[in-house]
């Protein structure tokens, strides 16, 4: 099984990659962000959502970092991992909703 440092920088990865597609999906009226906390943060600001989303990922690629050699329960990786999934869905979603839209 992958170590708990990799499976760290996948989920920031997904996390930005979401993120960059969300503002550019909402930006261009393209796709809504369902959820609920994440649409209250774009009606304030759409960079503020951006920023926060990039400050989620800088802290996911730092705790990747200090966790590096650290061993971690199963459950934790499946956590990640079941994360990672549903950010593939979400992201698949977004991608497909602007692809259909242009």
């Amino acid at each position: 099984m992958m170590r708990i440092s990799t499976l760290l920088l996948y989920l920031s990865f997904f996390n930005l990659f979401d993120g960059f597609v969300t503002f550019f999906g909402i930006h261009f009226k393209k796709i809504e962000e369902f959820n609920p906390l994440m649409e209250r943060v774009i009606h304030m600001d759409l960079w503020l959502f951006l920023l926060l989303k990039g400050s989620l990922s800088i802290f996911l690629i730092i705790l990747a970092h200090f966790l590096r050699n650290l061993q971690v329960s199963l459950y934790v990786k499946q956590l990640i991992i079941f994360s990672l999934l549903l950010y593939s869905i979400v992201a698949l979603v977004h991608v497909s909703w602007i692809v259909l839209s242009i």
